[in-house]
């Protein structure tokens, strides 16, 4: 109960305090507020750059096949092969995209991005959410087409769209199933899904020709470096008669006794959109860049903190007198180191709260630079409110524990004099701490000044076009009479060139 009553005692004279000095209060507020706020924009950046696929049901057991390490696509008919000959294997699925197309509704011809084609067993891997139709039967027919929400509302809005056709790309088009939005946390967005077609192309038996992205589940506890040592007895099995042929080596170990590689390997899903930037459909993320920008967070709370520890030493005079004379009525260094630790945590938990407010209204701001849509809401998740608390704590004790440890070994006598005698080792703590603040500010203010000449001089180079006054016409193959069409435009007098890729 004493300590109680001594706990409130110290919180009242830190508010009386912070109320007393109110331009002293606001440098040190408005410092750990700026370093709070960056410090709970990264969080939450951090967390949704970590949370790609992790929707996804068994997301540890699903894997992307890639060629050579890094190549996204593989042959058609590796994903039946390893479900046949690898037990470890539960599901595959192949999928392409993703690619846009023609759709046609009421007359109209509507440019549609976001679709995607996958075999029938898509569901056998991923945890996508069917709303409307079967999963195991949705895309088991050519020609079948499955709808996010989004689209159901743009092209059947107050209709019901399962069973209905579309005409896309002049196929008939039926729609068999309604999925949820892909969240944006996923390294392979859709609008829609089309059945895989049934043609040459997606039953070659061609297997150096790489053309579709696979995906497979391992059953549970299967370990994915077995599966990758076995790889290279397939890729024998199958590919090194035709690799032979087209090498002209007598053997496959001679053609990769010189140097070449040609192996596949397993890349956990959940590890694409921060350390495979060439395997992600989405905008891929950077793990470097993650680490590049929380340690820019950590140097800007680091700033805030020794401002903090500047301000406290440099107004020690200031609190000599009431220093000596709490020792002389009997306090004990250890209770004014708590008083003044007490102080700065008082200054980081109001920091907090100004923290929040300011992130939140800085944060469509945030989204549009770091190209997000974080929400608000996403500030009072509990993994978020509990990090960014401790984060907060830290600060305090760290900002007022040289203030605390300084100010409290004044002698009382001199201090009730007004005679303050630094020692050598104090000051070279508090010259060092204002040589730390002026570098990592130079750092940073360089950096910046780097990034922002280097964009410059990028956006400002010549790259050969005219972008503002060139279109480009897309799908330009699907056009019958494409030569009539340059013909016809060419005729128009405010054309100067035209060209056809």
């Amino acid at each position: 109960m004493k300590n109680y009553g001594l706990f409130i005692n110290y919180l009242k004279l830190s508010v009386r305090n912070l109320l007393h000095q109110k331009f002293y209060s606001f440098l040190n507020i408005a410092g750990l507020t700026i370093g709070l706020t960056c410090a709970l924009l990264m969080i939450l950046f951090v967390q949704n750059e970590k949370s790609y696929d992790q929707h996804l049901k068994d997301v540890n057991q699903i894997y992307r096949v890639v060629l050579n390490e890094k190549g996204p696509r593989t042959p058609a008919l590796l994903a039946s092969v390893m479900q046949d000959e690898f037990p470890e294997v539960e599901g595959s699925v192949r999928f392409n995209g993703p690619f846009d197309f023609t759709f046609f509704k009421d007359g109209k011809a509507i440019k549609q991005g976001g679709g995607i084609m996958a075999d029938s067993t898509l569901f056998d891997v991923f945890s996508f959410e069917l709303l409307a139709g079967n999963p195991a039967t949705a895309l088991t027919q050519p020609n079948s087409i499955i709808l996010s929400e989004s689209l159901v509302e743009k092209y059947f809005r107050g209709e019901e769209p399962m069973g209905k056709t579309l005409l896309i790309d002049g196929e008939e088009t039926m729609v068999t199933g309604i999925i949820k939005n892909a969240p944006l946390t996923t390294h392979a967005p859709y609008e829609f899904i089309l059945s895989m077609p049934i043609n040459e192309w997606t039953q070659s038996t061609y297997w150096t020709g790489n053309n579709f992205f696979t995906y497979v589940k391992l059953t549970k506890g299967a370990d994915s470096k077995q599966i990758d040592a076995k790889f290279i007895d397939l890729v024998k099995k199958y590919m090194g008669d035709e690799v032979i042929g087209f090498s002209g080596h007598e053997s496959f170990e001679s053609y990769l006794a010189e140097g070449n590689k040609l192996n596949f390997n397993l890349v956990p899903v959940a590890d694409i959109h921060l350390n495979h930037a060439t395997l992600s459909l989405n905008q891929p993320g950077s793990l470097s860049n993650l680490y590049l920008f929380s340690a820019v967070t950590i140097f800007i709370l680091l700033l805030a903190c020794v401002n903090f520890m500047n301000l406290s030493t440099a107004r020690a005079s200031t609190r000599s007198k009431e220093i000596g004379l709490r020792k002389v009525m009997g306090s004990e260094r250890s209770h004014l180191i708590l008083q003044f630790l007490m102080e700065s945590i008082s200054i980081s938990f109001i920091s907090f709260f100004l923290a929040i407010l300011v992130a939140g209204m800085f944060l469509p701001v945030f989204n549009t630079i770091a190209g997000k849509d974080l929400a608000f809401n996403m500030l009072f998740s509990p993994e978020i409110l509990t990090g960014f608390t401790l984060i907060t704590l830290f600060c305090g004790l760290l900002a007022g524990s040289y203030p605390a440890l300084y100010l409290s070994g004044f002698s009382p006598i001199r201090a009730l004099k007004g005679v303050l005698k630094v020692g050598n080792a104090n000051l070279l703590i508090r010259k060092g701490l204002v040589v730390f603040q002026f570098a990592v500010s130079m750092v940073l203010v360089a950096g910046t000044l780097v990034v922002y000449m280097q964009l410059k001089h990028m956006t400002a180079q010549k790259i050969g076009i005219d972008t503002e006054q060139t279109v480009v016409l897309k799908n330009f193959e699907q056009i019958e009479n494409s030569d009539g069409l340059v013909n016809s435009l060419r005729a128009i007098a405010g054309i100067k060139a035209i060209s056809k890729s």
